[in-house]
């Protein structure tokens, strides 16, 4: 009797077991709070966005990568420090929601027929595709939460002004949101491409080796 797969198949390039992913999950928190402190002076120039887009694709399991930018955001806001709990809430969610991206990353990354031109662009257009999204949301929130009286830090009007006056006082921020999640996305996925291809020609030299 056949029984269905208890875990997604194994894509081109991503980790094979639980135990692989529990090392990639120390190795990505490490280098993300690590990042996230070294960086604190540039504002939303943070490292989280592009872990939580590489975690998705390359961990097996789903629970675990999204514990990555997660656990990112936790341990280092012990030492930036926190803010109001709703806020933070919403912060994190959008932090960790490219994670669900996972079959969609890897079916752009994984296909032969792609040059690795194409390839790229694509991942920068999701990496992009995410930045906005978290602009959008987490911003959304501020302004709900101040029409609402439930933050003291913010004051807009409730109007279509008022949203669009939300916007716009983060837009100077969001550049270097972009330009942090582009950069640490290019670099996680650049990083690993260049270690799967090192791997892979170890493979083939042995392979040709042994034959020989």
């Amino acid at each position: 009797m056949n029984h269905p797969a208890k875990y997604e198949t194994r894509s081109a390039g991503t980790l094979a077991n639980t135990r692989q992913d529990l090392c990639a999950l120390v190795v990505l928190v490490t280098l993300g709070v690590a990042a996230r402190l070294l960086l604190r002076d540039i504002p939303n120039f943070a490292p989280v966005m592009g872990i939580a887009l590489f975690a998705g694709f390359l961990m097996q399991r789903a629970s675990l990568a999204i514990a990555a930018p997660l656990a990112v955001m936790v341990i280092s806001d012990q030492v930036l420090g926190g803010y109001e709990f709703g806020m933070m809430i919403v912060v994190y969610t959008m932090l960790a929601a490219p994670v669900l991206l996972r079959p969609v990353v890897r079916t752009l990354l994984v296909g032969k027929q792609r040059s690795r031109w194409a390839r790229g662009s694509a991942l920068m257009g999701i990496s992009v595709g995410a930045s906005v999204t978290f602009f959008l949301v987490t911003n959304l929130a501020v302004w709900v939460q101040s029409v609402s009286g439930a933050s003291p830090m913010a004051f807009y009007d409730a109007s279509i002004q008022g949203l669009l006056h939300c916007y716009g006082q983060a837009l100077p921020f969001f550049r270097y949101t972009l330009a942090g999640d582009l950069c640490f996305t290019t670099g996680l996925f650049g990083s690993w491409a260049l270690v799967v291809t090192a791997l892979e020609r170890n493979r083939l030299k042995k392979l040709v080796t042994s034959g020989s």
